[in-house]
């Protein structure tokens, strides 16, 4: 495989190799490569096409204020879909060559299915439904209940933007549920989505599927995933062992990192304070959203509103083009 897998990001001074893809992209983490689904599913592309690349680890965003983006012989593409185009013509490659029109088509449709719902309710459980623990488990002391209050804003305003924040728990559990229903009904038994040979609709689905099967435990989605359609599992563990032959170096490097960065443990005192903090928090947050509803309401007529508005939020709304993948988690 021509792609660098795992490698560590290069110094100011360093200057990548003539011809090589620079990936500007979100670190490894302790349980899986990416949270980032955007960034897993563009390294999965890369790796697929043996399109030789160099990982840069970091928060640097593109102009359109996203991760993950792209470096080429000068020139920075942003946007996992549009970086995917880019590549696809800039190196000859295209991995829906074999498929029909009429494939081609339904693989654009559950590719928004996956970016542009499913997508969202995992961004729900992570940071919205569990974000205290999910920030107790990633980020030192120090910066955690700062993160949890900024990010958990943040999401939740795209969430309400989005519109599936507007429903309730129960409802976006059950709307995740029905599209990994979904996905997995069209799986079937085959080995990728199209048959023997995986397509880009594979590494969109396992980006997203990742999160959901490795760094999501105990959620609805993972319990539906391992439990009952267990196919899906079977596909993220093909798509591993293909492309990722250093998965679990990549995880030993995130450990590494995470021992040397750790702050102190938690004394009795800080931990209250952090979970008095987060349910005040977590107060104002509803609060404002009640207001905002209020508000909406009141504009609308008394209607619902318009479902579809703000689909596209300044930082979310959509994984394809014109979406929103600076993800805000890491």
């Amino acid at each position: 495989m021509a792609a660098e897998q795992g490698n560590s990001t290069p110094s100011k001074t360093e200057t990548p190799e003539k011809g090589k893809v620079i990936l500007h992209q979100f670190a490894p983490q302790k349980d899986i490569p990416s949270h980032s689904t955007f960034c897993l599913k563009l390294e999965t592309f890369l790796r697929m096409t043996d399109i030789p690349y160099e990982s840069r680890y970091g928060m640097k965003r593109s102009s359109k204020g996203k991760l993950p983006w792209i470096e080429y012989k000068g020139q920075e593409v942003p946007d996992s879909s549009f970086c995917v185009d880019f590549l696809t013509k800039e190196f000859d490659v295209d991995l829906n060559k074999d498929l029909s029109d009429s494939d081609k088509g339904v693989a654009k449709a559950f590719q928004r299915l996956a970016e542009e719902n499913l997508y969202w309710t995992i961004n729900y459980h992570r940071y919205i439904a569990t974000s205290d623990e999910y920030f107790k488990n990633s980020f030192p002391t120090a910066f955690r209940w700062f993160l949890v209050k900024m990010v958990r804003k943040n999401i939740r305003n795209n969430l309400q933007a989005q519109g599936i924040g507007r429903h309730s728990k129960e409802e976006i559990y059950r709307i995740a549920q029905d599209d990994i229903r979904a996905i997995s009904c069209y799986l079937g038994e085959k080995n990728f989505f199209f048959g023997d040979e995986p397509t880009l609709l594979d590494a969109t689905m396992f980006g997203i599927l990742s999160q959901i099967v490795w760094a999501m435990p105990g959620s609805p989605q993972e319990k539906i995933v391992t439990e009952e359609l267990t196919n899906l599992k079977s596909f993220c563990e093909r798509m591993k062992e293909k492309y990722f032959a250093d998965w679990d170096d990549l995880l030993a490097k995130s450990k590494e990192k995470g021992k040397a960065e750790t702050a102190p443990a938690e004394t009795e005192e800080e931990k209250k304070e952090g979970e008095e903090e987060g349910k005040k928090e977590e107060e104002e947050e509803k609060k404002e959203g009640e207001e905002e509803d209020k508000a909406a309401n009141g504009e609308a007529g008394g209607d619902k509103g318009d479902e579809n508005a703000g689909e596209e939020s300044q930082e979310g709304g959509s994984g394809d083009k014109g979406g929103g993948e600076g993800e805000t988690q890491e």
